[in-house]
């Protein structure tokens, strides 16, 4: 992404598909992050603005967060692999821009926690919206699930047996 395209997007605003933080940001607000744009439907993270305008503050040493971007995502179960993120100059200040992919092919929690993206909040799946995404992504199949009101009585064993 070119470095016109970028600022353009930042002031754009957060978004579902847009967030930002500080270089020093938590490991654990990252990761929630980078699990609610994983399990939605992908987006940017930038390190290295800061507040709801995204003032940019720049990065001071980009390998390093780098290596606490890889951390965060490696915190997420199943682990979060992404591509490579990258540094970026955007009006003369060096950044880190994380790319999450649409369509992961798992469904990501943090702490137990399974989380999307509503806006510019990470919020918790509810139940059925889980189920929903976990089958989506093949996590898991109707197939598989227990029908209500059924017993063993019902299966038509001679059937099962041809068969």
């Amino acid at each position: 992404m070119a470095s016109d395209d970028l600022w353009l997007l930042v002031k754009s605003g957060r978004s579902e598909r847009l967030d930002w933080l500080s270089e020093n940001a938590p490991l654990d607000t990252m990761a929630a992050i980078l699990t609610a744009m994983a399990n939605s439907h992908g987006g940017t993270l930038v390190l290295g603005l800061i507040g709801p305008t995204g003032t940019l503050l720049g990065v001071r040493d980009p390998n390093s967060a780098i290596d606490r971007v890889i951390q965060a995502a490696l915190s997420i179960e199943p682990a979060l692999i992404i591509p490579m993120p990258r540094p970026a100059m955007l009006k003369e200040k060096q950044v880190v821009v994380v790319h999450i992919p649409p369509g992961m092919p798992h469904v990501y929690a943090l702490d137990g926690r399974y989380l999307i993206r509503q806006g510019i909040e990470n919020t918790a799946l509810r139940p059925r919206e889980l189920r929903r995404l976990c089958i989506g992504r093949g996590e898991r199949s109707f197939e598989t699930d227990i029908s209500h009101g059924t017993s063993l009585d019902g299966i038509g064993w001679d059937t099962a047996k041809a068969y």
